[in-house]
């Protein structure tokens, strides 16, 4: 059974996926994997300038808001941002492309059940799953700030005995966001969604269904183990203060950044971004403010009609989607299909390489 992986066995595994796709350097060397001159050899550049490493090595596994890093020291968080970089790495991963086809249905409304359905058997978030004492990946005074990306959550649900994949709240969404991608949910229609008050904040899904939106938080499948809830899928969702703001939408295509509440604490949150059409951004925002009770804009409490005449795209962020789902997935059985689903992606992402400006493609890989 799978639960029955030692602690020891399970983080060796995972670092040794990790280690085919970055070169883990020794204390005076710093290895970067080369996105210019990748080679059937996984060539990589070694580099002086330690600020670099911040937007690529562990970019979507790891950041520690300046705490040391026992292989890198201090971590910045990744530009774009996480999420930008977790969606298109996460279509890239077994993990997604097989849940993807495993719950895909012609019906979005069936395969969104299914996906509600998986995620109330499957998830927890990893404040739940571990003792703040015994999890190997804190820091002296950080405690799981880490955005896990699909490989790492499944890594983890291995040594969780509560669920089977373990995520904190921007990880899931992202996930969720990165299989209804897959199933054939436009760029336009779901979305990891960053929504904050003062006391704090949260990352949820936002989902279009049959021309109607809704809210989608995976962090409530424990409750609905426990029968204190039927599902994950919410049409209102109000939970002041933490629904005041809405700070942030993205996913593989697009980041709209409204601004953060906290600039101290994640700085690449604290200027406005949008690479959105401006009559799609007003109609999306339009359908979704309802579900959380109106919320703000961002810190600066924007006027839709105000944002979408001031902040520009993102300079790292590339405007360009995720072309395949799983209809492009062919062969005989789910092993093929998803690695069909996997060579189509990466080859895609792997194409998206700009000589001049990295963008989140670059990162994600």
């Amino acid at each position: 059974m799978k639960k029955i992986c030692t602690v020891g066995l399970a983080f060796i595994l995972f670092f040794t996926v990790i280690s085919t796709s970055y070169a883990i350097p020794t204390e005076n060397e710093y290895a970067l994997a080369s996105t210019m001159n990748k080679t059937s050899n996984s060539s990589f550049l070694f580099l002086d300038d330690k600020s670099i490493i911040e937007n690529y090595t562990w970019a979507f596994m790891r950041y520690d808001h300046y705490e040391p890093s026992l292989n890198f020291e201090k971590i910045d968080i990744p530009t774009p941002t996480v999420g930008s970089i977790l969606v298109p790495a996460n279509m890239m991963s077994e993990e997604i492309c097989k849940t993807a086809l495993q719950i895909y249905h012609d019906s979005k409304l069936e395969t969104f059940h299914a996906l509600d359905e998986y995620d109330c058997k499957c998830m927890i978030h990893t404040m739940d799953a571990f003792f703040k004492t015994t999890d190997e990946w804190n820091t002296d005074s950080s405690f799981n700030y880490r955005k896990e990306s699909a490989v790492e959550m499944n890594a983890l649900g291995d040594i969780c005995f509560k669920a089977d994949l373990v995520g904190e709240c921007y990880a899931q969404a992202s996930f969720n966001t990165a299989v209804l991608r897959l199933c054939g949910f436009s760029a336009e229609e779901v979305f990891t969604i960053a929504i904050q008050g003062e006391s704090g904040g949260h990352a949820v899904n936002i989902v279009k269904v049959d021309d109607e939106w809704y809210v989608f938080d995976s962090t409530f499948a424990p409750y609905v183990r426990k029968g204190m809830r039927d599902s994950v899928i919410f049409p209102i969702y109000y939970r002041s203060p933490i629904t005041d703001y809405i700070i942030l939408l993205e996913n593989d295509k697009y980041l709209i950044n409204f601004g953060t509440l906290f600039p101290e604490y994640i700085p690449t949150m604290k200027d406005p971004y949008n690479n959105m059409d401006a009559d799609c951004l007003t109609d999306i925002i339009g359908h979704i403010r309802p579900l959380f009770n109106y919320s703000y804009l961002g810190k600066t409490q924007w006027n839709i009609s105000d944002f979408i005449e001031q902040p520009s795209p993102h300079p790292l962020m590339k405007t360009v989607e995720i072309p395949y789902t799983v209809k492009d997935a062919v062969g005989n059985n789910l092993i093929e299909k998803t690695d069909s689903l996997v060579a189509l992606i990466k080859n895609f992402v792997s194409n998206q390489l700009d000589y001049e400006v990295i963008n989140q493609y670059d990162k994600s890989r």
